[in-house]
């Protein structure tokens, strides 16, 4: 969890989020956030991109998170400008589980999955 603390504090100190993105995601990897209305498991949207070969971003996030966490991966990797970010959501919202985007070129990668 500390790992995850300092990126996205390192994405707020380089502008890539606001102040406000940055709270959001730090209650949520701390649990400061409200309690869950229901028992069942969380579903998560994890984000891994790398550059190299060498890991820059590993993140799980609440699924309500998720439009902040893609604009977040939007700004970490310039190729999502091309997705339409409201036809992802749709797709969590529908209950898809599994990759939804798999970007690989090269040495770079990007994954977003929900589990």
């Amino acid at each position: 969890m500390r790992g995850e603390r300092i990126q996205i504090l390192k994405m707020l100190e380089e502008g890539k989020i606001t102040a406000e993105e940055a709270v959001k995601l730090l209650e949520s990897i701390e649990g400061g956030g409200p309690a869950p209305a229901s028992t069942k498991p969380r579903r998560m949207l994890r984000i891994q991109a790398s550059e190299a070969g060498e890991m820059k971003v590993n993140v799980n996030l609440p699924v309500s998170l998720a439009k902040v966490a893609l604009k977040i991966a939007a700004s970490v990797d310039k190729r999502l400008g091309d997705i339409d970010v409201d036809a992802v959501i749709d797709e969590i919202r529908s209950g898809v589980e599994g990759p939804l985007v798999e970007l690989d070129d090269g040495g770079d990668r990007l994954v977003i999955t929900v589990e």
